[in-house]
């Protein structure tokens, strides 16, 4: 696949984020101190965003800036990234029942070749295959808040 071709899709999910959000190409053009013309041109892959307007634009359209890889999906993997940023809320929020059948669309979806997916997915598989993790809330040991830390004795007092 060539590069821009590579580009023009990059450029398609940055559109398609900022119709969900309903943003104008002028007013995301203005918060990036560039013309709307410059944001066309990211959106139609004939130019690429600098970090600091690709990290502009992520705030803006509510998506993570740790999630820059987003910037490289193919526009139709949008959906799966979708999922994806499901299943990270549903374990956060410990809804395993509801977490369960999402895995799958995430494991036969492309993301699921990105190293630090693929981990997260084995991840919460391990968590659900331990005896007590399986959806019955914290575990002794398992994810959830740290154990209280003790104070530290001072032994010069």
């Amino acid at each position: 696949m060539s590069a821009s071709i590579k580009l023009a899709r990059k450029g398609e999910v940055i559109k398609k984020l900022r119709r969900e959000k309903g943003l104008t190409q002028d007013k995301m053009a203005k918060a990036l101190f560039i013309g709307r013309r410059q944001l066309a041109r990211f959106e139609s892959g004939e130019a690429e965003p600098t970090v600091l307007q690709f990290a502009t634009m992520m705030e803006m359209l509510g998506q993570p800036t740790g999630d820059f890889w987003l910037y490289y999906l193919e526009s139709n993997d949008y959906k799966d990234y979708i999922t994806y940023r499901e299943v990270r809320r549903l374990f956060a929020e410990r809804e395993y029942d509801e977490l369960k059948p999402k895995l799958d669309t995430i494991e036969a979806s492309p993301l699921y070749e990105n190293g630090f997916i693929a981990q997260f997915i084995q991840f919460i598989h391990l968590v659900l295959d331990t005896p007590g993790g399986g959806g019955g809330g914290a575990r002794p040991g398992g994810p959830g808040p740290p154990p209280p830390r003790r104070a530290r004795s001072d032994p010069g007092s």
